[in-house]
């Protein structure tokens, strides 16, 4: 399997695209998060969903502290094909670190992105919860909370042993992931959050601004931690709006 089918996913093709937009998603998300997103996105956008190792076919991942860092290293490579391309990053939650370190690696390629959307996450090095030897119960009750899975899905013993899995898996990653020195990115970074995220509160996501050397902007949205599930369309008009694609006839307008 090669690197680029191994990570990621595409959706739907786009032949007269004029931006890419590549997608990494939340601890124990699958690239299917983003699917819906493929069609709300302008014509002229193709997404591309990073699926992370041990779901849907893709290879397990295997057990070493640099598994976030590594996990970079591939994706960028398998980004390679895209040289030419107008490209940007948009990471949720543990994929805005992700997203942070594929754009770390393309600019020492000087293949720097068009822009760096990060979400419902604070930047590399600030505090953040350790949750990867959680028990069972306390990820159960994040899961209820977020109300990202089916709630009858946790009932079901062979499939909650699946979600909690992956969910712990990528926990773990997150929590032995070690920044490398505070480099500025050389692209925009559009930060978002959910007004009423218990999680990662507005303020904590504001710091990215520390971590790009180019413009940067806060967006905050009314909700919670999925808080872009709710406003999808929302969100996506943001991202088509700071890459200088939105679609004329939109009637919502992005702040």
């Amino acid at each position: 399997m090669s690197a680029r089918h191994q990570w990621l996913r595409r959706p739907l093709s786009r032949p007269n695209l004029r931006a890419v937009l590549v997608c990494c998603p939340h601890a124990g998300g699958d690239a299917g998060f983003f699917h819906p997103w493929a069609r709300a996105l302008p014509e002229a956008v193709e997404l591309l969903a990073v699926q992370y190792p041990g779901r849907g076919g893709a290879t397990p991942p295997p057990p070493r502290s640099s598994a976030l860092h590594t996990w970079a290293d591939e994706i960028t490579d398998a980004l390679r094909p895209l040289r030419g391309h107008r490209l940007a990053l948009f990471g949720h939650s543990m994929g805005a670190v992700l997203a942070y370190e594929i754009a770390r690696r393309l600019d020492s390629r000087r293949l720097t992105p068009e822009r760096l959307f990060v979400s419902a996450s604070p930047p590399p090095g600030a505090e953040r919860p350790r949750r990867g030897d959680a028990g069972d119960a306390e990820l159960v009750a994040a899961l209820r909370r977020w109300g990202r899975v089916d709630p009858a899905s946790l009932d079901q013993p062979d499939q909650r042993a699946a979600m909690l899995d992956a969910l712990r898996g990528d926990l773990r990653v997150l929590d032995a992931y070690r920044p490398g020195p505070a480099t500025r990115l050389g692209c925009p970074v559009t930060a978002l959050a959910g007004a009423d995220d218990t999680e990662v509160a507005p303020s904590a996501v504001r710091g990215w601004r520390h971590r790009t050397a180019a413009p940067f902007d806060l967006v905050t949205f009314p909700g919670d931690h999925f808080y872009l599930a709710a406003h999808r369309d929302e969100v996506v008009a943001v991202v088509a709006d700071r890459l200088g694609v939105a679609d004329p006839a939109s009637a919502w307008v992005a702040p």
